[in-house]
């Protein structure tokens, strides 16, 4: 008899489910929500890579390190990308963030768009303009990987390493901001922070690779005119 009673009471009140605690956005608008953010985000990056060159070149004749002149050419790119990231703030907000996330939204795309300006300065730094193609195919491999043209195989590729590229770590935090823990928030910014690391890195070698060219050139066209003369 008891045992009847227990199954009676499992078939009344069935095993729920927490979707908050699960994950992913919880609706249609919340997805296309968390899909947009971080492309729109990465396409801002690419817009200010067109007209902000990645470093000064006549600041390589100066006695300023290359940390320092990366540094003031990342600061014109990070200060746009905050305004950006603003902007899409306010949108994500309008469309439906709950309250007690504003601030972590806020702080997400913040991070979001400073590593995305810094990744498009360490790429044009490093391969000039060519840098923009391949932010552009970068973007079409991490709509791939993040599963925003379609459903990713879980054994795939796209499933693996690639997930962990910026703009995959973007949609991870945007669609656990939307609909998951804010743990999986966290480590989405841990990720994008990382990458934000190894791009600055990347910008201070492209200008002291550029700073190395640009002397060892000099003396030549010296005595290229002194020849000529």
């Amino acid at each position: 008899a008891d045992q009847q009673k227990t199954i009676a009471g499992v078939v009344a009140d069935p095993i729920g489910v927490n979707t908050a605690s699960v994950g992913g956005p919880a609706n249609a608008r919340a997805a296309a929500v968390a899909a947009l953010v971080p492309v729109a985000l990465w396409l801002g990056a690419l817009a200010t890579a067109l007209v902000v060159a990645p470093f000064s070149r006549a600041a390589l004749g100066t006695p300023a390190s290359a940390r320092r002149i990366a540094g003031q050419a990342a600061f014109v790119g990070v200060v746009v990308g905050i305004v950006q990231a603003i902007l899409v703030w306010v949108g994500v907000a309008v469309l439906g963030v709950a309250p007690d996330r504003m601030a972590v939204a806020f702080a997400l795309t913040v991070v979001m768009s400073v590593c995305f300006a810094l990744v498009h300065q360490a790429l044009c730094g490093l391969f000039g303009r060519a840098g923009l193609v391949v932010s552009v195919v970068a973007l079409g491999v991490q709509v791939v990987a993040a599963g925003i043209a379609g459903p990713v195989p879980a054994g795939s590729i796209a499933a693996g390493p690639l997930a962990l590229l910026p703009l995959s770590l973007g949609l991870q935090g945007t669609q656990a901001l939307l609909g998951g823990s804010l743990h999986a928030v966290l480590q989405a910014a841990i990720g994008l922070l990382l990458w934000a690391g190894v791009a600055a890195l990347g910008a201070v070698a492209a200008v002291a690779r550029a700073r190395s060219r640009s002397a060892s050139e000099g003396p030549a066209s010296r005595s290229a005119a002194q020849h000529s003369g």
